[in-house]
């Protein structure tokens, strides 16, 4: 094993796999720029992956090795101090051989290759690239890359002497980023740098540029210096570039014209008056005063206002100073035709003009509006880009000075870029660099240039259009929508849609349907002009194709019970009449005034005023032909307008089939009572117990069936081949999975009409409502799939599909509240009351909480899926130590004593003993009949009287009964699951939820059981909670589910959440 094996196997040692990777990267690549060594240290200089420079120090001290990096980075060995190292152990391997000397001979994890060659490098002969590099170069797409060199000044100074040196500082800006002039090295050396350049990225004269001050500069930290003779080398390979610029951005241009030596003339009466002075050829002569001279090996670089010409070494320097200062001098005829034969044969420097025909050079900038020439074809805009300069018009390119009204001036090249680029960032494409002949082809970058863009320019551009131009702009508008009716059946009706410019040009709705189905909102039509469909109006055609059962060009078929939606949607485009179909929206509207259906004596004297309107809106349902939802508030009498439509539809012979009644197993026996009292005449049978064969043989006879969710699972069989006039789903949120069992048998069976019983029609998201109304009108809401709303979608996208979700379910959805129809219900108030966790009892929990939230951050990065069931018992742990520390498992509180203080409990029997004192009775609810089990022991030393219920009591009703007719028990201890909903407790008038659940509806449910028809006092609801823990996070969640669910049941939209990952993590958050 060599001794640069050995050291590498130590270096990665020392700095762990990831360091020794990026730091082995950074090496190989030539990040390293230069290394000094010193008998104590070594100081090494290199390059950062952000295109800037760090500097580490190595220094030994005895066998003690110290490593120091500008990065800070908080690691002990960066990437930077690995690359450090590694040169070292390449250049003076025996510094590190006193440190690693002590180290075991095993395997390294990975041989150190020697660094690749040096792709950009001086040393490369010609014969290294080949004429194929040209044509590489030609089909190699051009880059975003450039070379920038900057004077340290405003301006360059005049360097005439060989010991003067200019100072400049270089940058590369690639890909939008700006990297530091040490990348230039690692290009010309590696041919690679930062940010992923590659010397292929830059034109080859920035190649060469950059290799020339790579081998000439004298570089510092962040500037280079060169010589005079050097700075005019560099001018040659900067000649009719834009690379160089001073200090306050301003172009430095290198021409490539040379200049001359120019003798104005002006002859008379035999005598001639000469001037010199230096002319660039057929522009003008150079004002002597604002000169400034850059000394070559071989000649000068002349410059005036940041501008430099080059003239060849055919003078002294002391000649051409002459020439350039030398006042008018007079000869003599003789002499002048001497000068003239000298300049013609080339042996004197220079040219005789006539002093009436040579101009100064003007270096100002002209003013300059850019022109742009557009027509309009089939496939788009076409536009030729040019630049007015004062009348005088230049294309795109070409010399930098123009000559305008007989002087030259400087071409604002910089504004000439800023509207290229804008024309580029538009979207115009070019095919060469001309800009003759652009094309804008893509209908929403032609809107946008047209409708936006233009209205701009127009007052810095010249934009000139053809007359094709002014046809097409006439049809580019937003496209209009007209409806019309078409064939009609008792299932089924057409609708005919028509799309116009405002000019009247058609819009052909398949190219419409095309662009709305890719999210476009722009449409090109045939002639090469675009409308645009207003966002209203392509959320309307989006709708209506998901509706829609088929469809034949612009007419569309629709199921018979969208006619309710479409009324309202379709109302501002109807153009013609109204068909048949728009009457069901005026019956369901008006259902209150209808008669009321056939009932009993006793039953009608029972119903109250809102229980008979929801009969007659049921009614007005069915001879619509619809199936809905009776979302009355808990407390309200569902159930007996349930019963009174059966009886209805009974005592009018439309009831040939008996109606299955689906609910709840702790409400069969509430069904099977209040129809017994409400309606007597039905026959009805109850299904359950382990015997059931003998319901099933009756039940052709029956009238009324119940039954529950339970055993309709397990009896799915005998329900085959079954019809019934009603199929009702009480408490439906059990079918709001679409994908279980319960959803699936009971959308399987067959009835005429079917209604669903629910106060919670919605209670964590809106994929529920799409599987109630699967149940109910299969189709109306389109697929699940087509249903969700794109979580990638703007907030105003989704307030928009929440909008025309509600307005769809609307008609179908019956829903009042306690407020709206009870006026004589007395009011519920609503209070908090928080407590501090104990000491010991906080640190429990927050040993809880830290454990929590980094079983959090495991989940998110190795898939919440495969975690989200431990995560969610963490969430139960926390929740469980805020209730009592007791219902915890041993192993989570070890280190803590058997009786830790618990505030929660204290406060709670605070809360009962006022309660009692001031006369009132208390329903006190819990998740966890592990907390239930805390009270019982207290109660009765306190000599209180109490009842309770939960999962596992078999009498259920007698508990009830026994609480509401004794008012000698305060008290009803309740597990929130089996109290919380078909229980009438009205003889309680405080709720007590002793812990929360992050579904309020579950919560308000159970408070309703004693905020209901039949309570004559104010019911308090009281919330207990303990600070500064989750159950604060778990109050938010239920306030904005809760707002969201009144938001879409009500009409106005919602984005309703799951227990998501994200709700999890507000949860477990520190704010």
């Amino acid at each position: 094993m060599s001794l640069n094996e050995e050291l590498q196997q130590n270096i990665a040692a020392l700095a762990g796999n990831e360091s020794w990777q990026a730091g082995l990267r950074l090496f190989l690549e030539g990040a390293v720029l230069e290394s000094l060594h010193t008998p104590k240290s070594v100081v090494v200089r290199l390059a950062n992956e952000h295109g800037r420079f760090e500097q580490v120090s190595v220094a030994i001290r005895g066998s003690q090795l110290m490593c120091r990096c500008t990065c800070r980075t908080p690691v002990q060995y960066c990437a930077h101090k690995v690359a450090a190292l590694l040169i070292v152990a390449k250049e003076s391997p025996e510094r590190l051989d006193q440190v690693f000397s002590a180290a075991s001979g095993s395997e390294p994890s990975q041989a150190l290759p020697e660094p690749e060659p040096k792709l950009g490098s001086l040393k490369h002969s010609v014969s290294d690239l080949t004429i194929d590099a040209l044509k590489q170069f030609l089909n190699t797409p051009e880059a975003d890359a450039r070379l920038c060199l900057v004077s340290k000044n405003d301006t360059l100074p005049s360097l005439e002497l060989p010991s003067q040196k200019l100072e400049l500082s270089a940058h590369l800006r690639f890909k939008g980023t700006r990297y530091a002039q040490g990348n230039i090295k690692r290009l010309v050396e590696t041919g690679r740098a930062a940010g992923g350049m590659t010397t292929a990225n830059f034109d080859p004269q920035m190649q060469q540029v950059m290799a020339f001050i790579n081998k000439y500069g004298e570089f510092n930290s962040d500037t280079f210096t060169l010589t005079t003779e050097l700075v005019a080398d560099l001018f040659h390979c900067l000649r009719g570039s834009r690379i160089l610029t001073t200090a306050d951005d301003s172009q430095v241009y290198i021409h490539l014209e040379p200049l001359q030596i120019a003798f104005c003339t002006d002859e008379s009466d035999g005598k001639a008056t000469v001037v010199s002075r230096i002319m660039i050829p057929d522009r003008g002569v150079l004002d002597p005063e604002q000169l400034s001279f850059v000394a070559g090996r071989g000649g000068y670089w002349i410059g005036t206002k940041l501008e430099y010409w080059w003239f060849p070494g055919i003078l002294p320097l002391n000649w051409l100073r002459m020439f350039i200062q030398a006042p008018q001098l007079s000869l003599e005829t003789a002499e002048l035709d001497r000068l003239d034969k000298l300049c013609a044969t080339k042996r004197f420097p220079g040219k005789i003009v006539a002093d009436s025909k040579h101009s100064d050079l003007s270096a100002e900038f002209g003013r300059l509006k850019p022109v742009l020439t557009l027509d309009w074809d089939k496939d788009g805009l076409i536009g030729d880009l040019e630049f007015d300069y004062n009348g005088t018009r230049t294309n795109v390119g070409g010399n930098p000075m123009i000559l305008v009204d007989g002087h030259y001036i400087r071409r604002d090249l910089d504004y000439e870029d800023t509207a290229i680029n804008l024309l580029t960032e538009v979207g115009f494409i070019s095919n060469d660099d001309s800009w003759k002949g652009v094309r804008l082809c893509e209908p929403e970058k032609i809107w946008s240039f047209m409708k936006s863009t233009c209205k701009i320019l127009a007052p810095h551009w010249l934009i000139f259009w053809t007359p094709q131009v002014r046809t097409n702009m006439a049809a580019t508008t937003e496209a209009k929508l007209s409806v019309e009716s078409g064939h009609e059946t008792s299932d089924w009706f057409e609708t005919t849609c028509q799309l116009k410019a405002a000019d009247g040009t058609p819009v052909p709705f398949n190219d419409a349907l095309e662009a709305v189905t890719n999210d476009r909102d722009v449409v090109k039509l045939p002639s090469g002009a675009v409308v645009k469909l207003p966002q209203k109006l392509l959320t309307l055609i989006k709708n209506l194709i998901q509706r829609a059962v088929s469809r034949s060009e612009a007419t569309l078929t629709f199921q018979k019970c969208q006619a309710i939606a479409l009324t309202d949607e379709l109302e501002p485009y109807w153009d013609g009449p109204r068909p048949r179909w728009h009457e069901l929206k005026y019956k369901l509207l008006n259902h209150k005034k209808i008669k009321i259906p056939p009932l009993t004596k006793e039953l009608k004297s029972t119903l109250r005023d809102y229980q008979i309107d929801g009969l007659k809106w049921m009614h007005t349902l069915e001879e619509c032909g619809f199936n809905g939802i009776l979302a009355d508030e808990m407390g309200l009498g569902k159930t007996v307008q349930a019963l009174a439509l059966i009886l209805s539809r009974k005592l009018q012979g439309l009831a040939v089939r008996p109606t299955l009644v689906v609910c709840p197993t702790s409400l069969l026996d509430n069904w099977a009572i209040e129809a017994n009292r409400f309606t007597p005449q039905l026959k009805t049978i109850l299904i359950r117990g382990n015997d059931r064969a003998k319901e099933f043989n009756e039940m052709e006879n029956a009238d009324l069936v119940i039954t529950s969710y339970a055993l309709l699972r397990r009896d799915g069989f005998e329900y085959e081949g079954l019809e019934f006039d009603h199929v009702i789903l009480d408490e439906a949120q059990h079918i709001k999975n679409p994908k279980t069992a319960n959803a699936r048998i009971c959308k399987g069976i067959r009835s005429e009409h079917r209604l669903i019983l629910t106060g919670t029609p919605i209670e964590n998201n809106l994929l529920e409502i799409w599987s109630l109304f699967d149940f109910l009108l299969p189709g109306y809401l389109g697929s699940n799939k087509n249903f969700r709303i794109n979580p990638k979608a703007s907030e105003a996208e989704k307030e928009e599909r929440q909008k025309i979700i509600a307005g769809q379910i609307k008609p179908f959805i019956l829903r009042r509240t306690k407020a709206d129809v009870c006026a004589e219900l007395p009011p519920k108030l609503e209070q908090v009351l928080f407590c501090e966790l104990s000491e010991q009892q906080r640190e429990l929990y927050d040993n809880l909480m830290l454990a929590g939230r980094r079983l959090l951050d495991f989940a998110k990065a190795s898939g919440w899926k495969q975690h989200r069931f431990d995560v969610l018992v963490m969430l139960l742990r926390l929740r469980q130590v805020c209730c009592h520390p007791s219902l915890l498992p041993d192993e989570l509180k070890q280190d803590f004593p058997d009786d830790i203080p618990a505030a929660k409990f204290e406060l709670a029997k605070e809360v009962i003993l006022q309660a009692i004192d001031s006369g009132h009775r208390i329903l006190f609810f819990s998740q966890f009949t592990s907390v239930l089990d805390l009270f019982p022991d207290w109660l009765k030393k306190s000599r209180i009287k109490f009842e309770r219920l939960d999962g596992t009591t078999r009498d259920r009703q007698a508990k009830v009964d026994k609480f509401n007719n004794n008012p000698d028990i305060p008290i009803f201890l309740l597990s929130l699951k089996a109290g919380g909903t078909g229980l009438n407790l009205t003889g309680a008038d405080t709720v007590i939820h002793f812990d929360q659940w992050w579904n309020p509806m579950v919560e308000d449910q159970a408070t309703d059981r004693a905020h209901r028809i039949g309570q004559t006092k104010t019911v308090t609801s009281i919330k207990l909670i303990a600070k500064n823990t989750v159950e604060e996070k778990i109050l938010d969640l239920q306030d904005t589910k809760r707002n969201l669910f009144h938001k879409i049941v009500d009409d106005a939209p919602a984005s309703l959440d799951d227990l998501t990952p994200d709700d999890i993590e507000f949860i477990f958050s520190n704010d």
